[in-house]
């Protein structure tokens, strides 16, 4: 019998997969960006809300497909930013506040633009490697 993988275990160390708990509900907003956020604004589909712990959006996050695993790799990406960058939760805050007063988006914030490159190149390995959509 074959020993299942995570299709993430060659993209991430494996203290980050293996001490990451993984929580399927729908994250809390947090007060960054979300205050002005309207029904249509934007939707949270995922946060890194404390040390070793991801939330994932059921509506979003579908275990064992190439865009589910895409953002599970984007939040355990913020896991490993929080074990490499000092003061990880200050800087990532200051920088959203600058951002949302200059009008931008969460995604322009230095921290959030290399998890969206990460997702993204991850999504498209693993639809090279046969996972469906």
């Amino acid at each position: 019998m074959q020993r299942r993988t995570d299709p993430l275990e060659e993209f991430l160390p494996p203290e980050i997969l293996r001490r990451t708990q993984l929580v399927v509900e729908v994250p809390s907003r947090v007060a960054i960006f979300c205050a002005s956020a309207t029904i249509d604004g934007l939707v949270k589909v995922g946060s890194n809300p404390a040390p070793w712990l991801i939330v994932l959006h059921p509506e979003f996050y579908v275990a064992g497909t190439a865009t589910g695993e895409a953002l599970r790799a984007h939040e355990l990406f913020h896991v490993w930013q929080r074990t490499v960058v000092p003061n990880f939760d200050a800087e990532f805050i200051k920088e959203a506040e600058i951002i949302e007063a200059a009008g931008g988006n969460p995604w322009d914030n230095p921290y959030e633009k290399p998890a969206y490159d990460f997702e993204q190149d991850i999504k498209q390995k693993l639809i090279e490697r046969g996972l469906r959509g």
